[in-house]
C-alpha cells in the first residue's frame, strides 16, 4: 500500500495489480519500439488462435488453487490460458474453456462488448467515467488481472471476427 498525502495521511491506495510477466531488466524504450515494427518479446507473445499441433494435448481443468488467487499464480494462469487459446477456434470456445477458472467471464465479455459498441463514436471528452458506469451497474468489474486479460482477448477475437 502507498500513502497518499504524506506520511501523516490516513488514506492509502492499494498497490497496482500484477501484470504480464516481464523481466525486471526489460527497458521498453531501449528494447522495444512499436513504431519501427518491433515484435513483442517471446515471453509476451500469444500463440495464434487454434494453432495447437495435432498431437498437442488439450489442457485439462485449471489448478484448483488458481481459482482463489489467479493473480498470485499469474505465470501459471497465463501459461494455461495460452495453451487453451492455442486449442480454441473461436472466442466462444476460449471463454467456455475458461469457465472453471472464471465462471462469469461470458457475461463480462458481453457487457464489455456492449459498452464498446455504445462508446464507439464518442471522443475522450464524451466518455463517461468508468466509476460512474460501475456505480450505475453498467461497468465491468474484473476480480483479477488474469480475468481481465481473458476478457480482453475474447473481446478482441469477437471484434476481429465481426470485421471479417
Amino acid at each position: 500500500m502507498a500513502l497518499v498525502g504524506g506520511a501523516d495521511a490516513e488514506h492509502v491506495i492499494p498497490e497496482p495489480p500484477l501484470s504480464l510477466p516481464i523481466t525486471d531488466d526489460y527497458d521498453w524504450e531501449d528494447d522495444f519500439d512499436f513504431a519501427s515494427g518491433d515484435e513483442l518479446p517471446e515471453e509476451m507473445r500469444w500463440p495464434e488462435l487454434g494453432s495447437a499441433a495435432a498431437d498437442d494435448e488439450r489442457p485439462g481443468a485449471p489448478d484448483g488453487a488458481w481459482r482463489d488467487d489467479p493473480d498470485g499464480h499469474l505465470d501459471d494462469v497465463v501459461d494455461y490460458m495460452k495453451r487453451v487459446y492455442a486449442h480454441s477456434r473461436s472466442s466462444d470456445e476460449f471463454v467456455a474453456a475458461l469457465k472453471d477458472l472464471f465462471p462469469d467471464l461470458r457475461e463480462k465479455v458481453d457487457r464489455g462488448l456492449a459498452l464498446l459498441a455504445e462508446y464507439l463514436d464518442l471522443d475522450d471528452v464524451e466518455l463517461p467515467s468508468p466509476d460512474d458506469d460501475i456505480t450505475a451497474g453498467r461497468g465491468v468489474i474484473y476480480l483479477s488481472g488474469a480475468e481481465m486479460l481473458a476478457a480482453e482477448l475474447a473481446e478482441e477475437l469477437e471484434l476481429e471476427s465481426d470485421r471479417v
